[in-house]
């Protein structure tokens, strides 16, 4: 989740800064980022929690695959392959088949199974899922 928001994140940070030779640098290194979480972290439309040499954390958390949306919509304007795009819109239509809450004054879950089985132990607000990640 945090290398795929860096990879935007780091490209509004210098478009900030308006240096042409620093947008271009950063705008490769990100690119490079999100290619990483494309071919290692992208799996069945959403995106992995996180992975740690060989092991695999297929949660499914809800500000992993909010991140994942934005992050690969920029790679897609930044590259123009149309990869990106599609996976950007692939992680939304798993987000609204898996994560959104469906139920009357529902939220996002904060965790889901690959399957769309939701965590309903934790909680669908709180002090890391209101403001900062939403």
């Amino acid at each position: 989740g945090h290398d795929i928001e860096a990879s935007w994140l780091t490209d509004r940070a210098v478009e900030t800064l308006g240096d042409g030779e620093l947008i271009k640098e950063f705008n490769a290194l990100d690119l490079r980022l999100a290619e990483n979480i494309y071919s290692i972290a992208l799996d069945e439309g959403s995106l992995n929690n996180e992975r740690d040499g060989d092991k695999i954390n297929r949660t499914r958390i809800w500000w992993v695959q909010a991140e994942g949306v934005v992050g690969f919509v920029n790679a897609y304007q930044h590259s123009g392959e149309k990869k990106y795009l599609d996976a950007a819109k692939g992680i939304w239509e798993n987000i609204k088949r898996l994560v959104i809450d469906k139920r009357d004054g529902g939220e996002w879950y904060s965790e889901v199974e690959p399957d769309g089985t939701p965590h309903e132990y934790k909680e669908e607000t709180g002090l890391w899922k209101c403001p900062y990640h939403n």
